[in-house]
């Protein structure tokens, strides 16, 4: 997890450095269409739980193709009951010639036959029509679903690239979101330091915040003398994401001092 480089500007002295706090899971948000950021609903650094609204899309012609498509659902549909009812009206002929018997001619009973046979074949080409309705209505509804934008996982939001009224395109990234349950701290510490940095230690963000030592630099950095080292915070700290912290190897409060910047 340390990373192949690092800027470092200075330390406060041999036993309290300064880091910066990340998290070891980001996602982006990306939309998945074309069109207008219709509204923003979070804001940097605002909690979030997954399927949460974080914006809206306003994507042209949605909103009249919908309407085109409920109006052929509702004719589809009628279609489908009449045709029904035609059906049934169809059967009960045939079964009072059928019951009727030589009462009939076997012309007016074949008659009868084929009436039925055609009204199911109208019923089976309606019923298809209206699956193929259902399927295009569908395939809108999905598309105006994702029209609304959500959180994929609990977290925070750390970026938002867009405003309301942008145009975006599908693929584009409209946020970043973080998980605050397993956030880091990047420091450095001098070479001969009087306390060393050790696998399993905890040290301390701020005099208050524990971390443990998970990763450490196999040596110093040719230039400033410096050996990267990585802890994970033992609890959670929001407030902390994103910040520069004092470091220190005790829980009392560091001494002040100009400070390191870790990139």
């Amino acid at each position: 997890m340390l990373a192949s480089s690092l800027t470092v500007a200075a330390v406060a002295d041999d036993e309290h450095w300064f880091g910066t706090v990340f998290p070891a899971k980001a996602v982006s948000v990306k939309s998945e269409l074309d069109g207008i950021v219709e509204s923003l609903d979070v804001v940097i650094g605002e909690i979030v739980a997954s399927g949460q609204a974080l914006a809206s899309l306003d994507i042209e012609e949605l909103t009249t193709q919908l309407t085109r498509s409920s109006a052929e659902l509702r004719r589809a549909q009628a279609q489908v009951t009449e045709e029904e009812s035609m059906v049934e009206l169809r059967d009960a002929e045939l079964h009072r010639r059928r019951i009727a018997g030589f009462s009939i001619s076997q012309e007016e009973l074949g008659m009868a036959e084929q009436l039925f046979a055609a009204a199911k074949a109208k019923l089976a080409a309606a019923q298809a029509h209206l699956e193929a309705v259902q399927a295009d209505h569908e395939l809108l509804l999905l598309t105006q679903r994702r029209t609304f934008i959500v959180a994929p996982i609990d977290g925070v939001v750390q970026e938002r690239r867009v405003r309301a009224g942008d145009r975006i395109s599908a693929g584009e990234t409209m946020f970043e979101i973080v998980s605050p349950d397993d956030l880091y701290v990047r420091f450095a510490i001098p070479e001969r330091a009087r306390q060393p940095v050790e696998l399993g230690q905890t040290v301390w963000l701020d005099g208050s915040v524990a971390a443990e030592v998970v990763a450490i630099a196999p040596g110093a950095n040719a230039v400033t003398g410096l050996i990267v080292a990585e802890a994970r915070l033992q609890q959670a700290a929001l407030d902390l994401l994103g910040r520069g912290v004092r470091v220190s190897p005790e829980n009392s409060e560091p001494l002040s001092g100009s400070g390191l910047v870790l990139q």
